[in-house]
């Protein structure tokens, strides 16, 4: 599953794993013209949005910790629609094992995927 807010994040990132796959180098140059040769360059935000995400690119040493926060955030997000976990996982200010284990969600499909490293 990709853990992604916007469409325009999910776009992005789906032609890089397309890249990745086919051993093709991923950076500003190569997935602007990816996105470009596909026809989905002005539908992902165009050449700046993909220059603003290159400028605030994390670094390759943190990838596991930033992969952790983007999934937690994802988890959090699918938890805000039932109401009575909403204001706990809106807030954020709980883990989001700790507000399945309060919502009594221990089988959830989430719990299998919930911020296990890798």
């Amino acid at each position: 599953m990709i853990y992604m807010y916007t469409m325009d994040a999910r776009r992005v990132f789906t032609h890089m794993i397309v890249l990745g796959e086919s051993q093709q180098a991923i950076d500003l140059v190569t997935l602007t013209e990816e996105l470009h040769r596909k026809g989905d360059l002005e539908a992902s935000g165009g050449a700046p949005y993909l220059a603003a995400l290159a400028d605030g690119m994390p670094k390759v040493s943190n990838v596991e910790h930033y992969a952790r926060i983007v999934k937690e955030k994802a988890i959090l997000r699918n938890l805000i629609t039932p109401p009575t976990i909403s204001a706990a996982a809106f807030e954020g200010e709980e883990g989001a094992d700790a507000i399945l284990d309060g919502a009594g969600h221990r089988s959830s499909p989430w719990r299998k995927s919930a911020c296990a490293p890798g």
